[in-house]
């Protein structure tokens, strides 16, 4: 019961696990984030590009203005400097340009334009500025009759012929205090003062968009706006300003309509200016949290949220919520520009809930569901514990009163009864092979008697060894057993492979080779381990096989040897040699190789036949083999490198030494075949390798050293230098042998030694030396010789 109420347990907190781990939440709260985003990235783009491509189109009007006021100083005779010194010149030109400030203003849906000429005196000190300034007051319409202007600064003759009304605030001139008096007046002296201080920029390029202000800063006035001013600049010199403008409240009711943002009732929209670590001064703005946030102050800061992209307004709350905000940057200037306020944003507003409420929300419903669900099927399963207990308790009273009780019991349960057959069942069946495993164990004794395999059994759980058929019967510490096995071994590292696989449980097979003081030569031993049950400790043990493979093993190792040799000379065979001579240079001191070849073998062959050459490289074998031992050279070993050729290793001897023994061994060579006969004759190249590491290298040289010997009749030459210039390496022949010449009987050896008329004399030579080395035979008289 108890098993089945965790698992209710488990399966109830299982879908509140899931649904954590699978951030639902976050992917909700995230789907939030990214709808209110798109809302932002939008409204940014639209603002954007309202400001930047088609309120800052005015700048487009600054060619005409220059060349209106090019051609007015033609006429008058002025430059820029007088022009700015004369008023009825620049009320001149003001009235000129007022038709096409007219032309701008109905052409776009901004709330105001203007133009603002400079004046030749100090821009520090309090001024009038002649211009025109100009508002809509409803910047969508467009009133052919200009009922909807009014003029807020300009000469009043202009507007009368223009049919448009004075504001209650208007004044013939503009009233600046100066440079850096007030924030008011910066969107004229910004520009004009950055025109001043580079003459050779584009106008367009120093285009400032200015903080919110009211003009002129006039307490009475309420309408606050925000400019976007270019420096007028003809031939590098600056005469004015002209500009446009937008209501901070028409701005916030166009362009920042919370209803598309989720869950409008509660957000808002701001345009704010980003003064770095993530303060902000609000420019305007819309919605209830707006106004939320506007009531603290005119900046506020945002701080970074455990969600990408999303921050927290600091020190704002709606009610109990936090106010949250989604900051998108606009890019209003193009390049580099000498004003410090150009970072401008558009920040949209959300309150708590419609971000994290339909997660929080998800989260609440699932867990008050699940929780509900859990305790009703806690409820059901204690119940239905208690029913299904009862009849399973009586099962297993009967199953531990043995079988007497098992075959008594029945309950009125059909499926309590179909388990207690199936244990009837079982429990009849483990018995029955229970016994026949006590057979099958005897069987298994009475066959281990009978072979002469020794075995041991490792058990895991207590680190012992048990040895069976065998002359040391009994139980062992497996430590002891395997350091004894490993002292009578002559490859331990056999012995450690076995005792890893054991230790380890694994099943292999290895070959070791024991050597004893009853054994001096060694025995090969196979030991196998395999893994079974431990029937008497209910786990696994490894039982291991100990198997005399002695004979087999030697033949295996006498015919890889026998591979390793030439047939017909015992000699190695090439590949094997040059291994067997790279291997013991490794080790010892610098020698000679000697590279040998019988003189004319090739004729020898063809006149003698292929058995009688085996035969002679055969005893040439022997006699060199029995030279060495002679010479104390016990470490040489020879190698056939082709039909008549040889490759000798002799180590520690001295070049001068290694000639002279060439020199006797060909002296014995000769000996073989009677003077008049045969004559025999060797070749031999030497080289050292006092000064070569590679035996190729030095292999090289003595197959020089071979041919130079051979170029000038000698019997023997050493390598030097300059053979390599005018000898190259004596090829080696291509080997033609019969089987092995060793295992030839005497009848068959000297029918192939006297076969051809030429090779009499000479093979009945041969095959004296091999009667006296079988036979013992040291004289023979023969009476009577038929050729056929």
């Amino acid at each position: 019961m108890i098993s089945l109420a965790v698992i209710v347990l488990i399966q109830g907190t299982l879908p509140i696990s899931v649904l954590a781990l699978s951030d639902v939440k976050g992917t909700l709260e995230g789907n939030a984030i990214s709808i209110d985003a798109r809302a932002v990235d939008n409204r940014r783009v639209n603002l954007e590009s309202a400001m930047v491509k088609s309120w800052a189109g005015i700048s487009r009007e600054t060619v005409a203005l220059n060349s209106a006021l090019s051609d007015q100083l033609a006429q008058s005779g002025l430059d820029v400097p007088g022009f700015l010194s004369d008023d009825s010149q620049k009320e001149a030109f003001v009235a000129n340009a007022f038709p096409r400030l007219l032309s701008v203003i109905g052409s776009n849906t901004t709330s105001g334009v203007y133009l603002i000429l400079g004046n030749d005196g100090d821009l520090s000190i309090e001024q009038d500025h002649i211009g025109a300034f100009l508002r809509d007051s409803d910047p969508t319409g467009n009133s052919d009759s200009h009922s909807d202007l009014l003029l807020e600064r300009g000469d009043k003759e202009i507007a009368r012929n223009a049919s448009i009304a004075l504001d209650n605030t208007w004044a013939p001139k503009l009233h600046l205090a100066g440079s850096g008096v007030r924030s008011a007046d910066d969107f004229f002296y910004k520009p004009y003062e950055a025109a001043l201080q580079n003459p050779g920029a584009d106008a367009k390029a120093m285009a400032y968009w200015s903080q919110p202000f009211v003009l002129e800063d006039d307490p009475s006035d309420s309408y606050r706006m925000i400019a976007y001013s270019v420096p007028l600049m003809l031939d590098g010199q600056v005469y004015g300003v002209l500009g446009i403008e937008v209501s901070t409240e028409y701005l916030a009711d166009t362009c920042f309509p919370i209803s598309e943002l989720y869950g409008s009732e509660a957000g808002g929209y701001a345009l704010a200016l980003a003064d770095g670590n993530g303060s902000y001064r609000i420019i305007t703005g819309n919605g209830a949290l707006y106004n939320a946030v506007n009531a603290e102050g005119p900046a506020f800061t945002l701080e970074e949220t455990r969600n990408a992209g999303l921050m927290q307004v600091e020190g704002v709350t709606m009610g109990d919520q936090q106010v949250y905000a989604i900051a998108e940057p606009l890019k209003l200037y193009s390049g580099i520009v000498p004003y410090d306020d150009t970072s401008w944003a558009v920040v949209g507003l959300f309150s708590e809930d419609s971000i994290f409420a339909a997660g929080n929300s998800l989260y609440h419903r699932l867990g008050v569901t699940i929780g509900l669900t859990t305790i009703g099927c806690l409820v059901l399963v204690v119940l239905v514990s208690r029913a299904i207990n009862r009849p399973l308790r009586k099962l297993i009273d009967s199953v531990q009163g043995g079988m007497e009780k098992l075959h008594a019991f029945r309950t009125s349960v059909a499926e309590v009864d179909q388990l207690h057959d199936v244990i009837l069942d079982l429990t009849e069946g483990g018995l029955e092979k229970q016994r026949k495993l006590n057979e099958e164990k005897e069987r298994y004794r009475l066959a281990v008697k009978g072979t002469n395999d020794a075995f041991f059994t490792y058990h895991p759980e207590t680190g012992a060894i048990e040895i069976t058929n065998s002359p040391n019967d009994g139980e062992f510490d497996s430590a002891c057993f395997w350091d004894l096995f490993r002292r009578e071994s002559a490859n331990p590292e056999a012995v450690d492979a076995i005792e890893q696989a054991v230790n380890r449980m694994q099943e292999t097979s290895i070959q070791v080779k024991v050597v004893t003081e009853h054994l001096p030569q060694g025995r090969w031993l196979e030991v196998s381990s395999s893994r079974v049950d431990d029937a008497a400790s209910g786990q696994d043990c490894m039982v291991c096989v100990i198997h005399d493979i002695d004979d087999r093993k030697r033949r295996e190792i006498e015919s890889a040897r026998k591979q390793e040799l030439d047939p017909a000379t015992t000699a190695y065979r090439f590949e094997p040699g040059m291994d067997a001579i790279t291997a013991a240079r490794a080790g010892a001191a610098a020698g000679q190789l000697a590279a040998i070849e019988i003189d004319g073998f090739a004729s020898i062959v063809r006149d003698y036949g292929i058995p009688f050459g085996d035969v002679l490289l055969n005893e040439l074998t022997k006699v060199t083999r029995a030279f060495n031992l002679d010479k104390g050279n016990h470490d040489a070993i020879l190698v056939r490198a082709g039909a008549g050729q040889f490759v000798c290793w002799v180590p520690g001897k001295h070049a001068d030494d290694a000639v002279s023994e060439v020199a006797e061994l060909q002296r014995r060579f000769a000996k073989l075949v009677r003077p008049g006969v045969l004559e025999l004759g060797l070749h031999a190249g030497i080289a050292s390798s006092s000064d070569v590491r590679s035996t190729h290298e030095l292999l090289r040289r003595a197959r020089t050293a071979l041919q130079a010997s051979m170029g000038h009749r000698a019997i023997c030459a050493c390598w030097e230098p300059p053979m390599d210039d005018v000898y190259g390496p004596k090829p080696f022949d291509p080997i033609s042998s019969f089987s092995h010449v060793e295992d030839m009987t005497l009848p068959a050896l000297t029918l192939n030694l006297l076969d051809r008329r030429l090779s009499l004399a000479a093979g009945m030579d041969l095959l004296m030396r091999r009667l006296n080395e079988k036979l013992d035979v040291t004289n023979l008289f023969i009476t009577s010789f038929q050729e056929n």
